[in-house]
This record gives structure tokens, sequence and C-alpha cells, in this order.
């Protein structure tokens, strides 16, 4: 996937409300802005940290119209289609597409919840009704269900899903992922979920150290094959870090 756009540091963006719980558009523009120019690869809408599970569809749809215009197609844009079962998903899926963002990220289902063949099913009825790229969200604390990797490497290879958003905190999937041959099968992007390629708290990193940081990171990909070395570079690329600050002093 080298010709993928979506690579080193995608930030969720959260979403500022205003005391009437209505967005602040101008607080959301200069948090757009800021990021932009500290040089992030692009921005995730509509994640944990953007209130996906506390607004309503009309509100989703707002911030999605809102954010699309003001990043005006300067990095890319990957929007959560967050919902408890698979068709209010797919419905999500064919709303935010209207809006021309670039890639779509589902959890599994998380009201009724099914085994590891219905969460596979899930991801592939998804598939059936969207060309766009689509990352699967691995977040059992909310969703009660760990995604299974070897499931995760077999949607990879048949082209459902493009990548995984790792916010499970379990080390072993996550390193077993990105320890993967990179080069047999059909590669997958890794975007930890709390860490150095998706943060919450990376926005407020000064721009100069920002940049710094920002070239230390490695693009982390996976897919079928036989556990092989990590390649040398950068610590943050080889190993989970638990936290920005951490990378950005390893990247000093």
């Amino acid at each position: 996937m080298t010709d993928s756009p979506f690579r080193g540091v995608i930030p969720p963006v959260v979403i500022p409300l205003t005391e009437k719980r209505q967005l602040d558009l101008e607080a959301l523009e200069r948090s757009i802005n800021r990021m932009i120019d500290a040089g992030v690869d692009g921005l995730f809408f509509l994640g944990s940290s953007g209130e996906v599970a506390f607004l309503t569809d009309a509100q989703r749809y707002h911030v999605l119209q809102e954010a699309i215009a003001m990043v005006h197609g300067r990095v890319p844009v990957l929007t959560g289609i967050i919902d408890m079962e698979t068709m209010r998903v797919v419905d999500q899926a064919k709303r935010a597409t209207g809006y021309g963002v670039d890639a779509l990220v589902a959890t599994a289902p998380f009201y009724a919840l099914g085994g590891p063949k219905e969460v596979e099913r899930h991801f592939r009825a998804i598939r059936e009704h969207t060309d766009l790229p689509l990352f699967a969200y691995d977040l059992p604390a909310c969703v009660h269900t760990k995604l299974d990797p070897t499931m995760l490497v077999r949607l990879g290879e048949d082209g459902v899903l493009q990548g995984v958003k790792d916010s499970s905190g379990d080390d072993v999937s996550f390193r077993w992922l990105c320890l993967q041959n990179e080069d047999a099968g059909h590669p997958l992007q890794v975007l930890t979920g709390h860490e150095v390629v998706v943060d919450g708290a990376t926005w407020v990193v000064p721009t100069a150290r920002f940049r710094v940081w920002r070239t230390s990171i490695r693009q982390a990909t996976w897919s079928s094959g036989a556990p092989r070395k990590p390649a040398t570079g950068s610590a943050c690329a080889r190993s989970r870090i638990t936290s920005h600050a951490s990378c950005t002093s390893r990247a000093r």
C-alpha cells in the first residue's frame, strides 16, 4: 500500500461545542488550521475524541459538512461511521461518502454482540456498500469485542479492509500485525489508537518539535506471512509507545 494517502500523523479532531451543545464553528476551524499548519498528514473526525457517541445523526452530518469545507482538500479526511449494528453503519457510510470524505472507520457492532463470524460478516457487508478505503477500529473497551488479528489479515487479503486503527491496548496483537511481512499478501496500514500516529494530544505539541517528531515516524504496514524482525529506524515505529511525550523525547 505504498501509494496510500494515509500515512504519518493523523490526529483525531476534538469537536468543540458551545454551552448549548451546538457546534462551535470558529473553534473548530482554528483547531483544524492549527493542525494542518503544524504538518499533520490527515485528520480523523467523529472518533471517540470527536464526540461520535454523543452526537445525533444530524449533528454528525453537520460536523462532516463543515469539516470538509474547512479542510478544503488540504489533507485526507477519515471519518468514523460508528453505530450499533451493521445496516445503521452502512447508512452512516453512505451519508459520509456524500460529503466527500476520503476513508471510513468502523468498529464491530456493539449492541447485539455476535461471534467472530458475525463480526467478519459485518465488515464484509460494509464493503459491499462502499468503494472508499475502510479501516477497522479495534476498540474493545467501548464495543466489548476484540478484533481477531487473523481475521483482519484475511479481510485485508480479500480487499475488504485497507487498514486498522488499534485502540485495543493489546501489545501482543498490535506488534504481531506490525511485524508481518509487508511484501506478502495484501498489506494494511496500522494506526495506533492513542500513541504516535493517531493521538488526541497531537495538536498541542509545539510546531517545531512536532515537525522533528513527525520525521521519526515510519509507516507501519502488515499483511499475511511469517513474522520478521522489525526494520531498523525509529523506536516509535518499532514498538508501541504509551504516550506522545515518550515518542517526542525519543525523536529529539
